[in-house]
């Protein structure tokens, strides 16, 4: 596995709180858990395989959309619009635009509907764990997803360097507008699709057409946990959250 794929996962961190899945189309649910295999995330089970499971104590809940878009730039991101050409790509596209990546390392994410699906109870949640962990039916190294960002659609590039750009097709012309607001249109009307016509050099995008998690949070146990199960109220405890997009840290 090469490092340009999975560092994603931390650029998509630094600008929106969550982990980006890997890849962007893997299947994610609060209560999944398993272990950090070359920098992502691959899941071994659920919650419910184990012994102790109650769904209605560890029952989860879906927030309303946050937005009908909602977008993400790194810092340095420009963008420009273009004209449709009539020798241009084949796109279902009345407008195009252009971003441009000034460095390395740059992100941009855009989804639609964008709803959080998390435990309605994290202290349960956690309180349950150190139980599985006692009865030597938890790992310290297993890490259990706790939330999700649904989307109905879904758009990511990342930059390999400097200089990089993605053309985008949309199907409403972009007017006058900041970067993230462009791609809130792009991605956020009623009808309008988003595609790419190429990548200059060897950055990576990815699409999701449909329904998806590509965002998520989660948590491990850091170290052994104290007799009492209250500990895990009152600070960090025994809990931290589990870094990704390090292949080299396994």
């Amino acid at each position: 596995m090469t490092a340009l794929p999975v560092s994603y996962m931390k650029a998509i961190r630094h600008l929106t709180g969550f982990w980006a899945a890997y890849p962007l189309s893997q299947e994610l649910a609060p209560g999944a858990y398993g272990r950090r295999v070359e920098g992502r995330f691959v899941a071994d089970g659920h919650l419910s395989d184990l012994p102790g499971w109650d769904p209605d104590a560890l029952a989860t809940a879906q927030a309303p959309a946050r937005a009908p878009a909602d977008a993400w730039l790194s810092d340095g991101v420009s963008v420009e619009r273009l004209a449709v050409s009539a020798d241009g790509p084949a796109l279902p596209a009345a407008g195009r635009i252009r971003l441009r990546f000034s460095q390395a390392e740059q992100a941009a994410f855009a989804c639609r509907n964008g709803r959080e699906w998390a435990f309605a109870g994290l202290r349960r949640v956690k309180e349950h764990l150190i139980r599985l962990y006692r009865d030597g039916h938890w790992d310290h190294r297993d890490i259990l997803i706790t939330h999700v960002l649904r989307t109905d659609a879904a758009w990511l590039f990342y930059s390999s360097r400097s200089g990089q750009s993605v053309d985008l097709g949309v199907s409403v012309a972009p007017g006058p507008a900041a970067a993230a607001d462009l791609l809130k249109a792009a991605i956020g009307g009623g009808d309008a699709e988003i595609g790419y016509s190429g990548v200059a050099s060897s950055g990576y995008s990815s699409t999701l057409n449909g329904p998806a998690t590509p965002l998520f949070q989660a948590i491990r146990i850091r170290r052994v946990p104290a007799v009492s199960a209250e500990i895990v109220v009152k600070g960090a405890g025994p809990f931290e959250e589990p870094s990704f997009g390090d292949p080299e840290d396994g």
